[in-house]
Parts: structure tokens; C-alpha cells; sequence
């Protein structure tokens, strides 16, 4: 926590207390552990500002929650259409997931020249895998557990 204050003639006038932002260390438990570690790599690669990490972690977590739903293909737009073609995936989640795809690429697979990521993009890809894995994972655990506690 950081503390400012000020101090006047009587003694101490004012302060506040910033509390210090917490490194992100853990995945909610109920998400596979590989899609956890990427996931973690993601968001603390934002925090580094290292923009083509995040979204190339964002683009590895993307790829192995696919694959850990039972994807399959020879290549991550094939892994993201087979998903969606099953009905596993909304289209709107197919679109983003092909977004995030498109831009890990590029860090992924560098061509001398090319921009790099910036930080909104990074920003925006992380926040869509996390979006994304409320659905594949928080949703279908709160429904679960409500189950369970609704059965007892």
C-alpha cells in the first residue's frame, strides 16, 4: 500500500492510502491448469506492457481451452470452426476467437517490418479471453454448483 500525506503546523493535515496493485497468480480453480498458465502469462505480460507476449499468450490460452473442449484440426481457425460448427461456440465468440487468432499470428509468426501490437489491442484480446472463459468455464461451474446445492 502506498500512503501519501501532508503534514501542517498541528501535526499530520490529510492522507490517503493507494493500495498497490496485486501481481495476478492464479486462475480460478475449476480451469484446466494449462489453460490457467496461459491465461496467467496473458495478463502478466499486460502488466509488463510487453504487447506482443500478451497477445501471443492470449492467442496460446485460446488455443488450448479449444483443444481441451475437444477441438479438432489442423490449425487454430480449423480448431475455432469446428467448435462453432458443433455448436459449442456462439457466433459472436467464433468472430472474437478469430480476432484474437488473426493478431496472436502476427506476433507468433513475426515478419521483419510489421507493426507491433498495440496496447489497446493487447488489452482488448486478453479481455476477450476472459470473457471467453466465463463461458466455457465460470458459467457451466455456477450451474453446476447450483445444481449440486439444489439437489441437497
Amino acid at each position: 500500500v502506498l500512503v501519501v500525506w501532508s503534514a501542517g503546523s498541528s501535526g499530520l493535515y490529510d492522507f490517503i492510502s493507494i493500495p498497490r496493485a496485486r501481481r495476478l497468480t492464479a486462475a480460478p480453480e475449476h480451469w484446466p491448469a494449462d489453460v490457467a498458465r496461459f491465461w496467467i502469462q496473458a495478463h502478466r505480460s499486460l502488466d509488463d506492457e510487453n504487447w506482443d507476449a500478451a497477445t501471443l499468450m492470449a492467442r496460446s490460452a485460446l488455443q488450448v481451452a479449444l483443444r481441451e473442449q475437444g477441438a479438432s484440426g489442423g490449425t487454430l481457425k480449423q480448431e475455432i470452426d469446428d467448435l462453432a460448427n458443433r455448436g459449442l461456440l456462439p457466433p459472436v465468440v467464433k468472430e472474437w476467437a478469430h480476432e484474437v487468432r488473426d493478431l496472436g499470428n502476427d506476433s507468433a509468426h513475426p515478419t521483419p517490418g510489421t507493426d507491433p501490437r498495440t496496447p489497446a489491442d493487447a488489452r482488448d484480446i486478453v479481455k476477450f479471453i476472459d470473457y471467453m472463459f466465463v463461458y466455457l468455464y465460470n458459467l457451466p461451474h455456477e450451474i453446476a454448483t447450483y445444481r449440486n446445492r439444489k439437489t441437497k
